[in-house]
């Protein structure tokens, strides 16, 4: 990625005017057709990426309990701006988030990240079991062909 952008970390410390700011983003690039979502979703938000002032992309989730493993984890989301869908934004997101919940995993009582790939580029072009990226494991398929993935914290240990 390019060094002209900026990872911030918000999560426990997003401001009104953050909050603004991604509302406005969201809004312009048409990320939520039901600004009732947008309004829930910024209270989630973990990071934002900037290019300067301007967001470009957010990265927000919510911890839960995945059925199937019956693990507590983040579940993960992003969203990068049409104009910034460089390669390597998304990613840096991705590693800023889990950089930071690696660091205090066991306070917020998850074991790792889980993501589908949504992005039908990314869910197509993305092959390897095991990824480059934080080992982030193929661990399924939802019943559209979405890939399902967990990335472990350093000190995960099951419950």
């Amino acid at each position: 990625m390019q060094k002209e952008f900026e990872i911030v970390i918000t999560h426990s410390s997003i401001t009104d005017k953050q909050k603004k700011d991604i509302l406005a983003f969201w809004e312009k690039e048409g990320a939520f057709s039901d600004v009732r979502i947008a309004k829930k979703r910024v209270e989630e938000v973990i990071a934002i990426a900037k290019k300067g002032k301007e967001i470009v992309g957010v990265s927000s989730g919510v911890k839960g309990i995945y059925e199937l493993m019956n693990q507590r984890f983040l579940f993960y989301r992003s969203f990068i701006g049409k104009n910034h869908r460089i390669k390597g934004l998304s990613k840096s997101l991705f590693n800023a988030t889990f950089d930071y919940f690696n660091e205090i995993s066991k306070s917020e009582n998850i074991i790792g990240i889980f993501v589908s790939f949504e992005n039908k580029m990314l869910n197509n072009k993305t092959r390897a079991v095991v990824t480059e990226c934080h080992n982030l494991t193929l661990i399924g398929f939802n019943e559209h062909g979405i890939q399902l993935r967990v990335a472990y914290f350093d000190e995960a240990e099951i419950e």
